[in-house]
């Protein structure tokens, strides 16, 4: 998963309610354990150059990606901490969402994915064969993130965000 400026999809879900001063977020409980490899634009980036000049990688096939894969919980924090906000990360389960409020919560609360099984790739054969290293550290990939977001929020309905709804009003009482 490729995240950073461009990108005004993958962590607006949740810096939206950060800007919005929300005092928490309310995440899938599973989804909160999950660990998935993410890489930041400018590092990816590097790494495909990386593999293009190396004659050595003709025909081989690299992943990319942070050495130490975040749990979801874990890059939320990440973002809080880039963006300012300290309100809490509450973890609730799919299963006790009333089914008629459902459809008016965002998608990290009711995804219908399976997160028993991270989603974690090994990026050893890159960094020892092209000794690839991230040209842009994890803390400066993310607050990078979180400006070209919180100054480019999205114009686009998506499955995360739909920027011509405002109020999304589902409180703590109701779960």
């Amino acid at each position: 998963m490729v995240y950073g400026p461009g990108d005004p999809i993958r962590i607006f879900n949740y810096l939206k309610r950060m800007i919005d001063k929300r005092p928490y977020i309310l995440i899938d409980e599973e989804r909160a354990k999950w660990h998935g490899s993410r890489g930041y634009v400018e590092n990816v980036a590097g790494a495909i150059v990386s593999a293009i000049l190396n004659e050595n990688s003709k025909g081989k096939i690299y992943n990319v990606g942070e050495l130490k894969p975040l749990s979801e919980q874990g890059f939320i924090e990440e973002i809080a901490l880039a963006y300012g906000w300290d309100g809490e990360i509450i973890h609730i389960k799919r299963e006790d969402i009333p089914n008629d409020i459902k459809d008016k919560l965002p998608q990290h609360m009711v995804a219908d994915n399976n997160y028993n099984q991270s989603w974690v790739i090994d990026t050893t054969l890159i960094r020892s064969e092209l000794n690839y290293k991230e040209k842009v550290p994890f803390k400066e990939a993310i607050r990078k993130t979180v400006l070209w977001n919180t100054d480019n929020p999205p114009q686009r309905h998506n499955k995360d965000y739909n920027p011509n709804v405002s109020d999304y009003k589902i409180g703590r009482q109701g779960l």
